[in-house]
């Protein structure tokens, strides 16, 4: 199969390499959608310490091509989307089901191979069926749609408030649209008017501000109040 590996600072390259096998609690997916994420771009500039060669990409949605003797959770032919934190199972947050802080992670597409690659093996335990409403293009938002919808649960906050949003790149503007479905009024702040002029256009927020703008406290003051 085809892959695309990273082999050091602006080094990638496509290489062949076997399908992997999996193991009797893996799943074999076809990949149909990588996302690149801020991560991604790191590691290509030399931006953090990963295995070389490595396969990159940790945001992804396939389809199951085959399950290890073990799986009930999936079957072959299911359109899937995962996780990509593997825990080690036995510090305190993995024992709590908090795997994502586990103090020993493996993570895919940082310490195993990755997504960007015709197919992966993955632990099944990661793996979720993906809606039928639900195209690949979108699936392969969940994983960062995910932070958006944590954080707006961790708030907790009270009906129709008022929630700024600091920065609007690809998780804020995620977090903008969870804020408004839930109802609340949201102000997004940014210096960079791409971003604001963007997210304004998509009526993910109602007002933007460009904290650039040595004015932009008194002007948010001003449309709060009104």
């Amino acid at each position: 199969m085809q892959s695309l590996q990273y082999f050091g600072a602006k080094d990638l390259r496509f290489v062949d390499m076997p399908i992997p096998e999996i193991g009797e609690s893996e799943v074999l997916m076809k990949v149909r959608k990588v996302g690149i994420c801020g991560t991604d771009l790191h590691i290509y500039v030399g931006g953090m310490n990963v295995p070389t060669p490595l396969v990159i990409g940790h945001e992804f949605v396939g389809d199951v091509e085959k399950v290890g003797s073990k799986v009930l959770n999936v079957k072959p032919g299911d359109r899937v989307v995962a996780e990509h934190v593997i825990g080690c199972g036995n510090c305190t947050y993995c024992k709590e089901g908090l795997k994502n802080l586990c103090t020993k992670p493996v993570v895919i597409g940082l310490h195993r191979a990755g997504a960007l690659a015709e197919y992966m093996a993955i632990p099944s335990e990661l793996v979720y069926k993906l809606p039928d409403t639900l195209s690949y293009d979108d699936g392969v938002l969940v994983e960062p749609l995910s932070i958006a919808v944590y954080a707006l649960k961790k708030a907790n906050l009270p009906e129709n408030c008022s929630v700024a949003v600091v920065g609007q790149g690809p998780i804020g503007i995620f977090v903008d649209q969870v804020a408004k479905a839930l109802g609340h009024k949201v102000y997004g702040f940014d210096i960079n008017e791409s971003r604001l002029a963007y997210a304004k256009s998509q009526n993910y927020v109602d007002e933007v501000f460009n904290t650039a703008d040595a004015q932009y406290m008194q002007k948010f003051y001003m449309s709060a109040k009104s």
